[in-house]
C-alpha cells in the first residue's frame, strides 16, 4: 500500500476518475470524501496533483465551504502547496546519502516536474528543512 493508499484509507476518501469537463487536475470534495483527479496527467503531474491534494487539503481538513473570500481560497491553496513542498523536499532528503548544505531550488522543481511559481515556497521549505536538520 502507497503513503498516499495509506492516508486515503484512514480519512475514507475516494479517488475517482474525473469527469471530462473538470478544468483542474483534481479536486477534493470533503463532504463526499471524494477526490476527482484527470486519468491523462503524466506520473510526475499526477504525484504532484495527488501530493497537493492528500498532504494538502484532505491531512490539513481544508473544507471549501469555508471559502468565504478570495483571499481564503489563496490561503488554503497556498497551504496545500507548502505541505507538498514539505513533502516533497522530506523525499529528497531521506534519498540523499548524506544531509546535503545546498538544493539548488531551480533544479529541484525541475526535476519533480513542479512548476517555478512555487520557486519562493520551495526555497523556503529547503531552508527550514536544511536549518532544522543542522540543529539535531
Amino acid at each position: 500500500m502507497t503513503k498516499y493508499e495509506e492516508i486515503l484509507d484512514e480519512f475514507g476518501v475516494t479517488l475517482l476518475p474525473a469527469p471530462p469537463e473538470m478544468d483542474a487536475d483534481a479536486w477534493y470534495l470533503p463532504k463526499k470524501n471524494i477526490i476527482f483527479i484527470k486519468t491523462n496527467l503524466s506520473e510526475i503531474r499526477r504525484d504532484e496533483v495527488l501530493s497537493h491534494e492528500i498532504e494538502g487539503h484532505v491531512l490539513l481538513q481544508h473544507d471549501p465551504n469555508q471559502l468565504h473570500t478570495p483571499v481564503a481560497k489563496i490561503k488554503m491553496e497556498s497551504d496545500a502547496d507548502k505541505a507538498m513542498i514539505h513533502s516533497k523536499v522530506i523525499e529528497y532528503l531521506e534519498s540523499c546519502l548524506y544531509i546535503p548544505d545546498f538544493i539548488d531550488v531551480y533544479n529541484f522543481l525541475e526535476v519533480r516536474g513542479l512548476p517555478l511559481s512555487l520557486y519562493d515556497a520551495a526555497e523556503k521549505e529547503i531552508n527550514n528543512c536544511l536549518m532544522s536538520i543542522s540543529f539535531r
